[in-house]
Formats: C-alpha cells, structure tokens, sequence
C-alpha cells in the first residue's frame, strides 16, 4: 500500500484545457470557478513560478464579454482561449 502521509484530495476542475503548444510540450490547465459576493479587493499573495504570468486577475461576465480587464489604470486583452472557457463556466454555472 502507498503511503498516503503527503497524499490529499484535489477539488474537481470545472474543465480541463489541453493546449497544445509545440511538440513534445503539451499544457494540462486545471481550470476552476468562484462565485464570490460582493467585490473582490484583493487576490492576497501569489507566488508564481518562474516563467509564469506575474498578472492575475478576477474578471466577470462583463470583462468577458467585453474582452478586456481595467487594472491599475492600464487595459489587458483577455486572450480567446480564456474567454472561450470562461463562457463555458458562465454558461454551466452561473443562472442568469
């Protein structure tokens, strides 16, 4: 039997996003959904790893459909494949 003392039970993903890149790399996005209440101010500390986007953000269907997040005074295009996903979890699990 394997030990089990570093082993824990990961959430579902709401989807999983296979990107492929260039052979022989291939991405695997784990990609999830929050449904908060009221305003998010803050993401707290993030710590990506190096090579990683240093930009995060929490967007909603308006950023979505408009394409784009306002932060910090300066415009970021949402990339399709983000938009495309992020229609899909609107559509399958926020109610209008």
């Amino acid at each position: 039997m394997a030990d089990t003392s570093s082993a824990f039970v990961l959430p579902v993903p709401a989807f999983l996003l296979h990107e492929n890149k260039s052979a022989p790399v291939q991405n695997l996005d784990f990609v999830y959904a929050a449904i908060t209440e009221g305003e998010i101010e803050s993401l707290g500390e993030l710590c990506p790893m190096s090579g990683e986007s240093k930009l995060f953000f929490w967007v909603g269907k308006k950023e979505i459909e408009t394409g784009s997040v306002i932060f910090g005074g300066e415009e970021y295009i949402i990339p399709a494949h983000i938009k495309s996903i992020a229609k899909m979890v609107f559509e399958r699990f926020i109610e209008e």
